[in-house]
């Protein structure tokens, strides 16, 4: 210890305290609040669990994300991992939730997902985030989940409507890929332009280095919206909800055989 004069000793004595781990329900609760979306009655079945695989699939891949950057500088790699991961959540709620949504026209049909997209990845979002930092890019970082809910719910409807006469999966994920590229450049433009006009970039390098972020945002979206595509492309359980949610045309159903004509008596 220091002398510091009049202000006392530069270091106190030790005391001893019991330390309480903080409660793990808050990071229970996205997954309650999911599970009790399986009481519904219309996924009070045996299909309707599929959803978790593709959940699973984006919890795993985000796993191994913060492993291969945990013993380098992964502070942005997890604001990134934990905002797709909560958008996750929030898709495999639509999902749930879409097979009361075929009958409703499509600008209803555009709100609701938005809503239950937004909620669900809201809750997953604030029940994992380190409210107790000052950061400010981390606070800041706070409003990207909505924008990504934005995107993405408003780019499965263009992509949707799109295909409304021609329904093939390649061609809901091209024009699903299209749109968001297109929506993450109207959305991270303005801001680096506003930036470079007050100076905030010296060098015009930084100002198309900022753009190259755009298309991997986009593929990063994409990424987490892939699993739960391949569901609905494989799975007839959730095929169907998702042509009836976005009024994609459905196969066709076979022709009927007509029956034999029955022999003279």
């Amino acid at each position: 210890m220091s002398d510091l004069g009049g202000l006392g000793t530069k270091e106190g004595a030790a005391k001893e305290f019991a330390y309480t781990p903080p409660s793990v329900l808050p990071r229970l609760l996205p997954w309650i609040l999911l599970l009790l979306l399986f009481l519904l009655p219309i996924n009070r079945c045996a299909q309707a669990w599929w959803v978790l695989v593709p959940l699973a699939a984006v919890g795993g891949v985000s796993a191994l994300l913060g492993l291969a950057f945990a013993f380098g500088s992964s502070e942005p790699v997890d604001l990134f991992r934990l905002v797709f991961s909560s958008v996750a959540f929030g898709i495999a709620a639509l999902w749930l939730v879409s097979g009361y949504m075929d009958r409703l026209r499509r600008p209803a049909v555009f709100f609701l997902a938005l809503l239950t997209v937004g909620v669900a990845a809201a809750i997953a979002y604030a029940c994992r985030a380190d409210w107790e930092t000052s950061d400010p890019i981390e606070l800041g970082f706070a409003v990207f989940p909505a924008v990504c809910v934005l995107i993405i719910t408003l780019a499965m409807t263009l992509a949707a409507l799109m295909c409304r006469r021609r329904y093939y999966p390649l061609r809901l994920v091209a024009w699903l890929s299209l749109f968001l590229v297109a929506g993450w450049l109207l959305t991270v433009a303005p801001v680096v332009v506003i930036s470079y006009i007050l100076g905030g970039m010296s060098d015009p390098r930084q100002f198309f280095g900022a753009l190259v972020v755009v298309p991997i945002v986009a593929a990063l979206t994409l990424a987490v919206l892939l699993p739960f595509l391949f569901l609905s492309f494989l799975e007839p359980f959730y095929r169907k909800r998702v042509i009836g949610m976005w009024r994609l045309p459905g196969a066709t159903a076979p022709a009927a055989t007509p029956a034999s004509p029955e022999p003279p008596a």
